[in-house]
């Protein structure tokens, strides 16, 4: 995070995807996607480590709060 550069893609959303936000702890990220999931993504590996599901719609962002919530 520290140099800005792209070490690797975070790739497994099916379509575009809106928004992302990185975890306080800098170890993961989570992804909003018009094909209707968010993604937690483990920032070391760049693999998904859970797809949430249940939006009847696209999800166009995230946040998280600095605790990690």
């Amino acid at each position: 995070m520290a140099t800005g550069r792209a070490l690797r893609m975070l790739e497994g959303h099916s379509t575009v995807v809106y928004g992302v936000t990185v975890m306080p702890d800098g170890k993961e990220a989570v992804s909003a996607s018009r094909d209707h999931t968010l993604k937690v993504w483990d920032l070391h590996t760049g693999r998904a480590r859970r797809t949430l599901e249940g939006h009847s719609n696209s999800v166009f962002g995230v946040a998280v709060t600095p605790e990690g919530k």
